[in-house]
């Protein structure tokens, strides 16, 4: 089997969230471990399936070199840093894999795949693609069935999780945490990790799953904080300034919401 693996901090065991880490680097720094370890996890569920496998894994937490290539499987390759391009937390995918697992992510936070963090905090409130929000996992699901390649297991946060379920039924996830106001509910990480294991086994040995289908048709919404961000963007070829806020662009072909993401 070929595997690709998207990693991110939001959605891993008793993950509270980046105010904390940015006032706690004890907090981020443990929270990094658990990370890692519901990694070492996915990957030993691979292995301990087919030792031939090939696992490649695109870091896809802040500033992209958070995960500890020392505790990794001799059969994975690591993907560090940001490129540039569009694909962002998918980086490296293409239609040689077999599927794709995503691990650690979060309903709530827009991804990397498209802008960065200060331009989302400073420009942009509300990102949707035909009319649901574009969250890390959206971009990165889509992505993967942009190559071909079905999306087989999600771990993350429980609002997440039971999105997916609806989303995609065939899906199997584990929730890590659960988010109540500015808290956090969460079992343990070992526990956690058992479940890891246990599903991304059956996600691998699940004959029956049936891939969805990438949509034919692609609705993007942006709405900025100020309206003089919105004109500058409407500017980019085939968008329509639908309010003073808001822009809208269609189209039939998911790279070009990638590649309109970069640049507006």
């Amino acid at each position: 089997m070929k595997i690709y693996i998207s990693v991110d901090l939001g959605g891993t065991s008793g993950s509270v969230g980046y105010e904390t880490w940015h006032f706690s680097p004890q907090d981020l720094e443990n929270q990094l471990l658990i990370m890692n370890n519901e990694l070492v996890v996915v990957c030993n569920a691979i292995n301990d399936l087919d030792q031939t496998s090939e696992i490649t894994i695109k870091d896809s937490f802040g500033d992209a070199t958070g995960v500890n290539l020392n505790i990794l499987p001799a059969n994975t390759t690591i993907i560090r840093g940001w490129d540039g391009g569009p694909l962002g937390m998918m980086q490296g995918i293409n239609e040689s894999y077999d599927m794709t697992l995503l691990v650690g992510f979060n309903r709530e936070a827009f991804t990397r795949s498209t802008c960065t963090l200060g331009r989302i905090e400073r420009e942009i409130t509300d990102v949707k693609i035909n009319g649901i929000v574009a969250s890390e996992f959206l971009i990165s699901y889509y992505t993967s069935l942009y190559y071909g390649v079905p999306v087989r297991f999600v771990s993350g946060d429980k609002s997440l999780c039971d999105m997916v379920e609806i989303f995609d039924p065939s899906i199997n996830t584990v929730y890590a945490v659960e988010r109540v106001g500015s808290s956090v509910i969460s079992d343990t990480p070992e526990f956690i990790n058992q479940l890891i294991y246990k599903e991304v086994q059956r996600a691998l040995t699940n004959d029956s799953y049936m891939m969805a289908q990438l949509p034919t048709a692609f609705e993007l919404e942006l709405e900025y904080r100020e309206s003089a961000y919105a004109y500058r963007a409407s500017f980019y070829p085939g968008t329509i300034l639908t309010d003073s806020r808001t822009i809208k662009y269609i189209t039939g072909d998911f790279m070009e919401i990638l590649r309109l993401l970069m640049f507006i």
